[in-house]
This record gives structure tokens, sequence and C-alpha cells, in this order.
């Protein structure tokens, strides 16, 4: 694990996800990045509504007819890719955590400059649903792909709870 800390803040650690114990989850928010690279990501959003299967795709487990997948060319190139943010409040406001994935790569660059960017958080707090701050979250982006770089993304799907 490594320490970070930042310019008049509280001190952050960067850990890979193979080096994360259950008890790290509990004892500060946590933000996780990846899907298919970071077992935690998978454990935390499997039993949700919006989760990855199959190493290629995201299902709603709630409207089967409801998947997003990723088109590989077969140069092994695409055109577009898909990610879900995830947030999830902490019981009796404990600690919470966010998850910031995508099917591939692109995905999860677009996931998490999503939450890097307080413009595109405004941008989304105009449109949520009524109390959407307040309650656990998922959000389905799909991400469109030009010259090897992830150019926009767009919000398909958004779940509260």
């Amino acid at each position: 694990m490594q320490q970070i800390e930042l310019e008049k803040g509280p001190r952050h650690t960067l850990s890979h996800g193979g080096d994360i114990s259950q008890g790290d989850l509990q004892s500060a928010p946590v933000v996780l990045i990846g899907a298919f690279n970071n077992s935690w990501t998978l454990r935390v959003t499997n039993p949700l509504r919006v989760n990855f299967a199959g190493g290629s795709s995201i299902r709603d487990s709630y409207d089967r007819k409801r998947a997003w997948a990723v088109h590989v060319r077969p140069d092994g190139t695409t055109t577009d890719d898909d990610a879900i943010i995830t947030r999830l409040l902490g019981p009796d406001g404990g600690e919470s955590m966010m998850t910031a994935a995508g099917i591939g790569h692109y995905g999860t660059e677009a996931a998490s400059d999503f939450l890097s960017s307080p413009e595109q958080i405004d941008a989304f707090a105009n449109t949520a649903p009524a109390g959407w701050s307040q309650r656990n979250l998922q959000i389905v982006m799909h991400v469109k792909v030009d010259e090897d770089s992830p150019v926009s993304a767009d919000i398909v799907a958004v779940q509260t709870w």
C-alpha cells in the first residue's frame, strides 16, 4: 500500500485490489477502480441490480432484456464500451464505497473521469432522480471510442434505492 498526502488534506491510501482486505473496506471511504481486473468490484456489484456478467457485458438482473455488451472487431478494436458507477452509502452513516468500472479499459477511464469532474456530476445532478444524493446509486454509461480513446460518455440507465 502507498500513502498519498494531498496538500492540506487527509492521507489517502492507494492499493492494488489484491492488497485490500474486508477491514479496509469498512474503515475508510473506498473507491474501487476497474471490474474484471478487480475482484472487489465484482464482489460488491454482483448482488446489485446492475452488475458485470461473463467477462464482457453488463446486465440488469431485474430486467433480463436490458444488457450492455462491447462488440469487438476481428482486429481486436472497438468503437464503444460500457461502464457502471456505483455508490453505496455505509450503514448508519458509516463509510461509503464507490466503484468506477468498465467492461473494458475505455469504460473504466470514462467512469473515472466522470467521478473526478465537477461539471459532469453537476450535469447529472440536474437530471438525476429526486433524493439521489442521499441514496445508493448505480449509473450505467455507454462510451464512444475513437482513435483508441474514449471521446464521449452518455448515461443510459440510473438506479437508486
